[in-house]
């Protein structure tokens, strides 16, 4: 069903555009054959869901029909992230590294985690040039093979020339380049990027890092639970609230993260390689001050 919900969500993406309406008007009377009645363009997730489920059913009943949604679907797919620019990949590592063995033993630890239903994410932490960019990508390279096949990604939160840090829905905007989405299909809204950015992810196994982020909220719409993903965070500071693996650098054993006291934070700070106690909800990553607009 995941597959089916996939490509549903792909057109509803690119609903804003002609080519967009021309393709749900063939996806729609296929739907309709499928069905057996008409059905409307499904508009929220639960929607894409629902519509997702009705066709995975005729289908398994209709091998005929089953054939003609592949065809449709490759037709779709071919013009969606992930085909017309390949895997996204990392520039290639520099040839002298210092000996950061800990912290590479500490993110292959989490990206070797048991999937449980949280996103495999970590946060790298310490002043601005002490390599926490170096090391990202450094072991993005390394563990490309292993651990992330399909494509490893990069997305400097500062909003380089720009001069303004990326908000979220310009992050998943990058994200969904990189993936090969063209400019012209990207949905314009921050709730219809991040639904089609969590469905392309959902079955590949990828790296993504987002380098200096300067929150939590800033990001947490961005992560993925997706249990094959792994988020990698870069940031001057510990970011409170997020529930990540913490990895430091030049921590000093009497530093305290900044913004570390209430309503923020109503707990001790947490110690190295260990997760917040009190992480805001991917949810609801404004926590009580309200959603994300």
């Amino acid at each position: 069903m995941a597959a089916v919900a996939g490509v549903l969500a792909a057109v509803g993406a690119g609903m804003a555009n002609e080519a967009g309406k021309r393709t749900w008007e063939s996806a729609g009377a296929l739907v309709r054959r499928i069905a057996g009645r008409e059905v409307a363009a499904p508009e929220s997730p639960a929607e894409v869901d629902a519509v997702a489920r009705l066709v995975s059913e005729g289908l398994r009943n209709d091998p005929r029909l089953a054939r003609a949604w592949t065809t449709f679907a490759d037709g779709v797919q071919g013009q969606g992230p992930g085909k017309a620019a390949g895997r996204p990949r990392l520039p290639a590592s520099i040839r002298s590294f210092t000996d950061r063995r800990k912290a590479l033993k500490q993110l292959d630890e989490e990206a070797r985690r048991k999937a449980d239903g949280r996103p495999r994410l970590a946060l790298l932490h310490g002043p601005e040039g002490m390599g926490v960019t170096t090391l990202a990508r450094h072991w993005g390279v390394l563990r490309a093979g292993e651990f992330f096949p399909d494509g490893q990604m990069y997305v400097d939160l500062r909003g380089g020339g720009s001069g303004t840090a990326l908000d979220a829905a310009r992050a998943l905007g990058e994200l969904l380049r990189q993936l090969g989405l063209p400019d012209q299909q990207l949905p314009p809204g921050f709730t219809e990027r991040q639904q089609v950015f969590q469905r392309y992810v959902s079955d590949r196994r990828l790296l993504v890092i987002l380098d200096h982020a300067q929150s939590a909220t800033q990001i947490l719409p961005v992560i993925s639970s997706a249990p094959e993903v792994f988020t990698l965070v870069g940031a001057r500071n510990p970011l409170v609230g997020l529930d990540a693996l913490r990895i430091p650098w030049a921590r000093s054993a009497n530093a305290t993260p900044s913004g570390c006291s209430p309503p923020w934070w109503t707990s001790p700070c947490p110690a190295p390689g260990t997760r917040c106690s009190q992480p805001l909800s991917v949810a609801n990553p404004m926590g009580q001050y309200g959603q994300l607009t």
